[in-house]
């Protein structure tokens, strides 16, 4: 749906530019005419309406008389805080249409937009509502102030000026608002719309309606209403009125529910008017009550999105319109995921259709990227996912398959809650998993598997620490010596193909990957082929080493060797570590002789000037440069790095108090921290500890996110997975959702139920309770708690 923001709007519809309907789907783009070949009729039509939801900001409407004054008139909207609404009125009369008269704010519509106040709930509402003949949107602008509401205004095109200087000038807010030139009885037209969907609410008032008009009226309501819904219709209470619509239904096949309702009426400034309130509703038709009120529940998603509680549809497959090479590899996975047990469709069951609509497939992924991204699915069944990038459209897919299920009894699938509605985007735009490939090493099978885990919980950066003081994996073409030298044997390595294709393995999933290269410490791996660039006070094979700040070869090896990798790694960061320095090693007559010329009275001043270096060679090859937070506990880096806090959680307030832009990791001292290594962190400890406690509401942008950190001094393929998951998902939202969800007890049946889904979709993952590791207690389902500790069987 179109992003609902307070303040003004413009409407963004091309309706809104073009007379009639017809030559809309002619002008939307390339076979937009028609479905193209195997695309249900239904599922194109709820594909154009997506195209009209989210239109380029170029195609937004402008009006070239906005600055023409025209008359002014207010009324109170019952309830709501007494909100105003101030329309403006054309006195000439020159925006009248045939059926109507001059005047934009009709009485009938006030007295019909008090009844509907008493009518419908404001959190209940979330239906799909119809204006006919409102008087230039009073009722819909109305309407649109019950959020989750999409509104459809219907207008004559010389009346469209006046209706966006409405819309503007009441700034309403959760606004799902479709515009359509309609005129009474073009049966082409109404074909186009009913296309699009039918209506659960159709609302129309005037005061002027001659036999003829009214007749179209119920027309067009008959042929736009959904079997079960209501069409409220005012009128003024004088002679004849009523009669004319009686006379009217005897040919329509509508008819009366009820009794009518009279109401008074007045504008500001005018004569009070006594109208008349009729509901109406398909003959024999026994309507429903418009979208009732749905509990909501998280039920088992993860992370959740709040849902409805309503019928379900079968479907049978899925028919699926997509538009970027990512979106086709994306269904191709997902359809297994989606469909994963081989049955025979219900007779019952249809293909439902899927529309995936994207607005930009340009933008590249990168930090602050766009992820958001709505999800809908209609009576039918057909599905749309909305979104302003591909990378938000990947996390409808994955929501969407949350919400299939499949019935062992019918043996079909359905998608249960329609009609459904979400709009979901994170919290924190930088979410991500270190793994460590420096202490032991994980071969690429691993990589994407763990990949292919981090989007089920809509994770999107992989950090991997790539070098160590143990090894050096990674392949490099102007020093092929320090993989041959430093890896741990000639088959525990990545060669330089590798790592592009698992870069682009994670890209096309939406996981960014930045590579860590640690140093000045954290580095004897390179020592073996390269001792020159070391400082001489570590040296020694049993000695943990250093890159030496004081010889100009080392800057230049550093730089040569990041520059060959920039061609490697696409994405706009470079992790330098900065770690846990061995000082020491700089304690040498040498070091410290060139100390003294530099003017350095400490090590932490040698820390700086090799910190301040490295970004700035970051910076030259294009790359923003993020470390650890020594750098910020014992040196001072260039404002523009990224700090990443691993130790106390409390720093964090410390590093954007002072401007930095910060990574919250805190290890919590290995039980209540995000360092998946700590095997007695719990996942509640994990899940409750939030990032911006502390933090000021004007610093908190600073934050730019958060890491679940993997360590690998005692992980290995064999027990990596397990020793992630399911603690890793904790992490995953509390980045993503709202720092108001962060209860345990509603969150630990979801998080079951998504450790059974990760199990279905072939993840090794621990046991939900205890700590890392954790073993199941005896026979049960995927639900069952585990044990505390690991167990060892003999």
């Amino acid at each position: 749906m179109a992003a609902c923001e307070e303040g003004p709007v413009e409407l963004q519809s091309p309706f809104l530019e073009m007379p009639e309907l017809p030559e809309l789907f002619a002008a939307l783009g390339e076979g937009m005419g028609g479905p193209p070949p195997g695309i249900p009729a239904a599922l194109w039509g709820s594909m154009c309406k997506k195209r009209l939801q989210d239109m380029h900001e170029s195609n937004h409407l402008t009006v070239s008389e906005r600055e023409e004054h025209l008359t002014k008139r207010q009324f109170h909207v019952p309830g709501r805080g007494k909100r105003t609404l101030t329309l403006q009125e054309d006195p000439t009369g020159k925006f009248g249409g045939s059926c109507g008269s001059g005047t934009v704010l009709w009485p009938a519509a006030m007295a019909l937009v008090e009844h509907l106040d008493g009518e419908v709930e404001k959190s209940c509402l979330n239906c799909r509502v119809l204006e006919l003949g409102a008087g230039v949107g009073a009722v819909g602008l109305f309407l649109a102030l019950f959020k989750g509401c999409e509104v459809w205004l219907t207008e004559a095109p010389e009346q469209l000026p006046l209706l966006v200087r409405n819309v503007n000038e009441n700034s309403p807010d959760g606004l799902d608002l479709q515009v359509a030139p309609l005129k009474w009885g073009d049966k082409e037209a109404l074909e186009q719309l009913a296309a699009l969907g039918r209506f659960d609410m159709i609302v129309g008032s005037d005061v002027t309606y001659r036999p003829e008009c009214l007749s179209d009226l119920l027309s067009t309501a008959h042929q736009l209403m959904s079997p079960q819904g209501r069409f409220f219709l005012s009128l003024q209470d004088r002679p004849g009125e009523a009669e004319h619509l009686e006379a009217a239904l005897k040919t329509s096949s509508l008819q009366i529910r009820g009794e009518a309702l009279r109401r008074k009426a007045k504008l500001q400034g005018a004569e009070e008017v006594s109208v008349l309130i009729f509901e109406l509703c398909h003959v024999g038709a026994e309507p429903r009550v418009v979208r009732q009120c749905f509990a909501l529940s998280f039920r088992s998603w993860w992370p959740p999105v709040q849902l409805p509680s309503g019928p379900s549809r079968a479907c049978s497959g899925f028919q699926a319109v997509t538009s970027t090479p990512e979106l086709q590899d994306a269904f191709q996975r997902y359809k297994s995921i989606f469909f994963p047990h081989a049955s025979t469709p219900a007779k019952t069951a249809v293909d439902c259709g899927l529309v995936v609509d994207i607005l930009d497939t340009t933008s590249a992924l990168q930090l602050g990227v766009d992820e958001s991204y709505t999800l809908d699915v209609d009576l039918d069944g057909i599905t749309v996912i909305a979104a302003k990038t591909v990378w938000g459209a990947l996390h409808g897919l994955e929501t969407m398959s949350q919400l299939i299920e499949f019935n062992f009894k019918t043996g079909q699938y359905s998608v249960s809650g329609i009609p459904v509605h979400i709009e979901d985007k994170p919290r924190f735009q930088h979410r991500g998993l270190l793994i460590d490939s420096g202490r032991h090493f994980e071969p690429m099978v691993h990589v994407k598997a763990m990949i292919d885990s981090m989007t089920y919980a809509k994770l999107n950066v992989l950090h991997w620490h790539l070098t160590e003081d143990e090894s050096f994996p990674i392949a490099s073409r102007v020093f092929p010596e320090l993989p041959e030298k430093g890896a741990f044997n000639d088959f525990e390595q990545y060669t330089w193909e590798d790592i592009v294709d698992v870069v682009e393995y994670a890209r096309r999933r939406g996981i960014r990957v930045i590579p860590e290269f640690d140093m000045p410490g954290h580095s004897s791996s390179w020592r073996k082929s390269h001792p020159e660039v070391f400082a001489e006070g570590c040296l020694s094979e049993s000695s943990r080493g250093a890159f030496d700040p004081a010889k100009n070869a080392t800057f230049e090896l550093l730089e040569a060797a990041l520059q060959d990798w920039s061609k490697m790694f696409v994405d706009g960061f470079l992790h330098l570590g900065s770690d846990e320095v061995p000082a020491n090693c700089w304690n040498n007559s040498k070091d410290i002789a060139w100390m003294k010329t530099m003017g350095f009275s400490n090590s932490s001043e040698v820390f700086n000037y090799f910190v301040n270096k490295m970004v700035n060679i970051s910076k030259k090859l294009g790359r923003e440069t993020i470390l650890w937070d020594e750098a910020f506990l014992s040196a001072k880096p260039p404002q523009e790095a990224v700090i990443q806090n691993w130790h106390d959680a409390s720093l964090l307030q410390k590093i954007v108090d002072a401007g930095y832009r910060a990574v919250f990791s805190s290890n919590g001292g290995y039980t209540n921290g995000w360092y998946l290594d700590g095997l007695k962190a719990t996942w509640q400890n994990m899940y409750v500890l939030e990032p911006l406690n502390n933090i000021s509401a004007e610093k908190a942008h600073l934050v730019l996110g958060g890491e679940g950190c993997m360590w690998g001094e005692h992980v290995d393929p064999s027990d990596f997975e397990f020793t992630v998951w399911p603690r890793l998902a904790a992490i995953a939202e509390r980045l993503w959702s709202d720092r108001e969800v962060n209860s345990t007890a509603e969150a630990q049946p979801r998080l079951e139920t998504f450790r059974c889904r990760l199990l279905s979709r072939g993840v090794h993952t621990g046991i939900v309770g205890g700590s890392g590791r954790g073993t199941p207690p005896g026979p049960g389902s995927c639900t069952q708690q585990g044990t505390s500790e690991e167990q060892i069987f003999v």
